[in-house]
């Protein structure tokens, strides 16, 4: 297969996988509240991440190194994605209709450069 090729159908797969967003999270919010749909997101995270590290042989190194090193600046981050973006996210589809939901995902992400600029400069 091409190169071209591959990169289409993987670009295809992206948006088809990406348009079925907002119909898994209303689905997803009728059983769960956003909070639990967070810590389940957040475990199977974690989860993941953890198994593929220590199959690389990493996650020693990553839990020594990573508690002396910058894990305030990796804990901040990492509690900052979950509260400040998908608890909103997910209270939005809770409460809206998916397609407007949708909108605030896709918008988001040029929201928050934004509003940065604007505080640090005034600032």
């Amino acid at each position: 297969m091409s190169q071209d090729r591959e990169a289409m159908l993987y670009g295809l797969g992206a948006v088809g996988l990406w348009s079925t967003v907002a119909t898994a999270f209303k689905l997803a919010l009728v059983q769960m509240t956003p909070l639990e749909l967070v810590w389940l997101a957040a475990l199977v995270s974690w989860l993941l991440i953890g198994v593929l590290m220590w199959r690389q042989g990493k996650l020693r190194e990553a839990l020594t190194t990573g508690w002396r090193g910058g894990w305030r600046t990796a804990l901040w981050a990492g509690l900052m994605n979950p509260v400040g973006y998908y608890l909103v996210l997910f209270g939005a589809y809770a409460r809206l209709p998916g397609q407007e939901a949708m909108a605030l995902n896709y918008t988001w992400r040029w929201r928050w450069p934004f509003s940065r600029y604007r505080f640090w400069r005034s600032g």
